[in-house]
């Protein structure tokens, strides 16, 4: 099947000799983007692996872009069909059906660990998937409605999702759309809650995730490195409240037990950030992967 996919678009996922990790994610409109995870990858990742670009830009001259940049890198790059989209356009919609694509083209079929990563996730420390996932069937955040109160819905945000494809129970069944469900509103991953609770003997990892802006406001960096940080991520948790305003709900976030930072709203800016802001932020965080790249090579 992947080697069909390839005589179709732009570079081929070899067929291993050895079980590999399938990584995935979705690029909507920076390139640069897939350019950091691949360094993140090839710098801390410790297992054997594949990575795969679907193409999800909106535009011809986009799409171009992200596949330039994936040839550069020698990455397979698949293209959604933009058909999937005439319906729902928003970018949760987009989100949800470009998913369900990747599933359904190469998710379901890998016979090993399948990861799917948001387009503005970045490693930025060694990290063993094999290792994170171990036994479980699925692993990643947790989101649940309502938020506050009695829960009746409990699913998984698809910033990280590590899912192993060959134990898992009835996977062709996983849905990652959102929506109304038990009359709450969910986001992408809402409907999660069903596959959980239709397969009782799922065994779920769970992770939270932590925003690092709120860290730099509210911890000194005693505490920090007493919370297991480094030096270097302590200095620079320290240094970020000087750069983004503390009101903005939306800010950088730690997931993964703390391996993955969360750009945040980088993928397709749906909070609608300026061009300068998104310089600015891009420039600290890349400064930031160096500066780890760099202790971790020691």
């Amino acid at each position: 099947m992947i080697k069909k996919i390839f005589l179709l678009f732009l570079v081929a996922i070899p067929s291993p000799a050895i079980a590999k990790v399938l990584i995935f994610t979705h690029s909507h409109s920076r390139p640069d983007f897939i350019e950091l995870q691949d360094k993140t990858f090839k710098a801390f990742l410790k297992d054997d692996y594949d990575f795969v670009i679907f193409n999800d830009a909106p535009n011809n001259n986009m799409r171009i872009a992200i596949e330039q940049t994936c040839e550069n890198l020698n990455l397979c790059c698949i293209r959604v069909p933009q058909e999937l989209h005439q319906q729902r356009n928003d970018p949760g919609s987009r989100h949800i059906h470009g998913i369900q694509y990747a599933l359904a083209t190469i998710g379901f079929n890998h016979d090993d660990i399948a990861f799917l990563i948001d387009s503005d996730m970045f490693l930025f420390k060694p990290f063993c998937i094999r290792d994170f996932i171990g036994s479980n069937h699925i692993a990643g955040q947790k989101d649940v409605r309502p938020h506050q109160g009695d829960i009746s819905v409990t699913y998984m945000t698809p910033l990280l999702v590590f899912m192993n494809m060959k134990t898992m129970p009835n996977k062709t069944t996983l849905n990652f759309d959102g929506g109304c469900i038990n009359g709450h509103a969910c986001d992408v991953g809402g409907h999660l809650h069903y596959y959980f609770k239709n397969n009782p003997t799922l065994n779920i990892k769970f992770t939270p995730g932590v925003c690092v802006t709120a860290l730099a406001e509210n911890n000194s960096q005693e505490q920090l490195l007493g919370l297991g940080y480094n030096n270097v991520t302590v200095a620079w948790v320290s240094s970020l409240k000087n750069y983004f305003d503390p009101s903005d709900p939306h800010r950088l976030q730690f997931h993964g037990d703390n391996h993955f930072l969360h750009y945040v709203a980088g993928g397709s800016n749906w909070n609608g950030r300026s061009e300068e802001y998104h310089a600015k932020k891009t420039r600290i965080i890349n400064q930031f992967i160096d500066k780890m790249i760099e202790e971790y090579a020691r």
